[in-house]
């Protein structure tokens, strides 16, 4: 029995360290730097659902990281971004999935997924390893890395551009709003706020929007670093149809939000979702504890009723 025992805890052991080192052979970086433009095309169905494609230009330089796209899943809905909030069921939330990429011909490429809390650098291997703020971002990872360039002191700066076609839907990307909803993709107060945006702010293009109804009033503002702080850089949006809006950001470089109206009440699933906060490090840690005496306490069992068995056994 003991032997058995040494012999799946070695074997337990040597399991976790390789899946910790093919983890780590698999970082994150932060693409955002280096995506030259963005042009998006948002497609709201009547469920509330929203789907998003965006064609990326990227730009791999002479490190060759893949693209990391980073977008926001959560953060407080009342409070301060990096506040600790003790109140449950504030925290807002954006549920992205189905997410699938293809090159410029076309071609399917490999997407890898990952939830990070931004206020925590570096952006480990390993993901969320606490809950320093109530931020939390999805990095899409697209695609493989290029070999490294070397690059010496007054060479011109590598380019390597690729075209990318990222496509994901989201849940939540309403507001509540007077009359019915109000579209928040992506999220207005995180962009405006001018926190963490060297991730999430990426150079916006233009962005076309298609609704089940007529939407009201529908308007752009654009996000840009100024010294000192973050300027609003302006942006038009053009009515191609009744229900097909086109916003065209005037700043080259710059991100940029999109806002219409939506009247009616047909979005209730798709309208803004709160969801308790997330459970912090130490809440985890304990998990863990307890289950692991739980299985020492089983194994402990088990043990005491075979060696049991085998005392009320009758010698020959």
């Amino acid at each position: 029995m003991r032997k058995s025992l040494a012999a799946l805890t070695i074997l337990g052991l040597l399991l976790g360290g390789l899946a910790i080192a093919v983890h780590e052979a698999q970082p994150y970086y932060p693409g955002g730097a280096d995506i030259v433009r963005l042009s998006a095309d948002y497609n709201l169905k009547a469920d509330g659902t929203l789907e998003v494609t965006e064609t990326i230009d990227y730009n791999y330089g002479h490190l060759g990281y893949p693209l990391a796209r980073v977008i926001q899943v959560r953060r407080p809905a009342t409070d301060d971004l990096g506040a600790s909030v003790k109140t449950p069921g504030t925290d807002r939330i954006w549920k992205v999935f189905d997410v699938t990429a293809t090159d410029s011909s076309g071609a399917k490429v490999a997407v890898d997924l990952r939830e990070m809390d931004p206020l925590l650098p570096p952006l480990t291997p390993t993901g969320i390893d606490g809950w320093n703020s109530r931020l939390s971002d999805l990095h899409i990872k697209v695609g493989d890395s290029l070999p490294y360039v070397t690059v010496h002191a007054g060479d011109k700066p590598v380019t390597r551009m690729a075209r990318f076609v990222v496509r994901y839907k989201v849940r939540g990307a309403l507001e509540r709003a007077s009359g019915g909803y109000e579209l928040n993709w992506p999220d207005r107060r995180r962009l405006a706020s001018g926190e963490q945006l060297d991730y999430i702010g990426v150079p916006v293009v233009d962005t076309r929007l298609a609704t089940p109804s007529d939407p009201i009033s529908p308007s752009c503002a654009g996000y840009r670093d100024a010294p000192g702080d973050w300027a609003v850089t302006p942006c038009a949006a053009t009515t191609k149809t009744a229900r097909e809006t086109i916003f065209t950001n005037a700043q080259q470089g710059s991100s940029m939000t999109v806002v219409a109206g939506l009247p009616g009440d047909g979005f209730a699933d798709g309208a803004a979702l709160y969801d308790d906060s997330p459970a912090p490090v130490s809440a985890w840690i304990r998990r863990i504890l307890v289950g692991a005496l739980l299985v020492a306490a089983l194994v402990v069992i088990a043990i005491w009723r075979r060696r049991a068995v085998r005392t009320s056994q009758p010698e020959n």
